[in-house]
């Protein structure tokens, strides 16, 4: 029942989502780059939704330049995070997940095709023009948590990236199986 609710909730929100929703996941993000980088979290929720995506893209780059980089804690909270949206969904098949990855990068202004285990093309992202190569990288790695928690495991490696001169991101996601 929660998983048709779900269901049929993301083909509606995929239509037109409500800023509120949007920055509903903003602000969750912010709390889990918070923790990732050991920063003090960023209020965002209830600004308009442009002004919070900004906030938000800021906000990474400061995380970057003085928190505390730790890889494993990054893909650890990431995946954290990734697990509680799946849990909440109840979603458990390969349609409904890929769906619901490509859904909520949409809502921050990345879009990503392809196939959920496989190859996907992100080709505009929101955050390159703010984001150094190497920026790129370190927040792929809460990238890849997000979307294993989401699947219940895996991995997501980029092979190109809009950062370093790329006209898009390629990148493949291995399901591993699951890990928590």
């Amino acid at each position: 029942m929660r998983q048709l609710f779900f269901r049929k909730l993301i083909d509606i929100l995929q239509v037109k989502t409500p800023g509120l929703f949007k920055n509903i996941e903003l602000q969750i993000l912010a709390n889990a780059t918070a923790l990732s980088f050991n920063m003090p979290s960023v209020q965002i929720w209830y600004k308009p939704y442009k002004q919070a995506l900004s906030q938000y893209r800021k906000y990474t780059v400061k995380c970057m330049e003085k928190g505390d980089i730790n890889p494993e804690r990054i893909y650890d909270t990431a995946f954290k995070t990734g697990s509680i949206v799946r849990k909440v969904t109840g979603f458990a098949n390969k349609e409904d997940l890929e769906k619901l990855v490509f859904y909520l990068y949409k809502n921050i202004k990345i879009t990503m095709s392809g196939d959920l285990p496989g190859e996907i093309t992100v080709s505009r992202c929101y955050f390159s023009r703010a984001y150094s190569p190497s920026q790129c990288r370190l927040m792929s790695i809460m990238d890849s948590g997000i979307v294993a928690g989401i699947w219940g495991g895996g991995s997501l490696k980029f092979t190109r990236r809009i950062t370093e001169g790329c006209k898009n991101c390629k990148a493949c996601f291995k399901n591993q199986g699951q890990r928590d």
